[in-house]
Parts: C-alpha cells; structure tokens; sequence
C-alpha cells in the first residue's frame, strides 16, 4: 500500500511537510535531525509505525488462520472502509 499520509503537526510550515514514507526512508542522521527539530513529531511516528504493526500482525494471523473465502470476505471489508463505503 503506498504512503501517502502527511505529518500533521501545526508547527510545521507548508514547505516543511513530508510523508511518512520520505521520513523513514531518509538516513538515520536526517531523521534523528528533524525528529530533534520538530517536537512531537516521535510521538507521531511511534503512533504510526505501531498502527502499521497491528494491521500487519492481524493480516498474519488472518492468513494463517482463516480459509480463503474468510480472508477474502476480511480484505473486501478493509477496502471497504479504506474507501469509505457505507455500511450495509
């Protein structure tokens, strides 16, 4: 799934704003750097990445425990809400 979340911090200026993905990709340096610069921005971070880890150990568990056509059912539903799609 490509990032394309934005950091949504109120102290940043319009130019400063970079998404998750750029952020993590960058060298430790940079990013040791602009966490340093920006408070709040690790807590932030750490919200994310911890989210990511939850989706990711519920999708182990799902392909590891549920027959296709529950995983199927499970993955329409994820898409679904990813988009917004009423319920019903």
């Amino acid at each position: 799934m490509p990032c394309r979340q934005r950091i949504p911090i109120c102290q940043l200026k319009r130019r400063d704003k970079v998404s998750f993905c750029s952020l993590l990709r960058s060298p430790r340096s940079r990013r040791a750097m602009m966490v340093a610069a920006r408070p709040g921005l690790n807590a932030i971070l750490l919200e994310h990445l911890s989210a990511q880890i939850r989706r990711l150990t519920e999708r182990v568990f799902e392909f590891s425990t549920l027959a296709v056509r529950d995983r199927l059912i499970h993955e329409l539903l994820r898409l679904a809400e990813a988009t917004g799609m009423p319920e019903g």
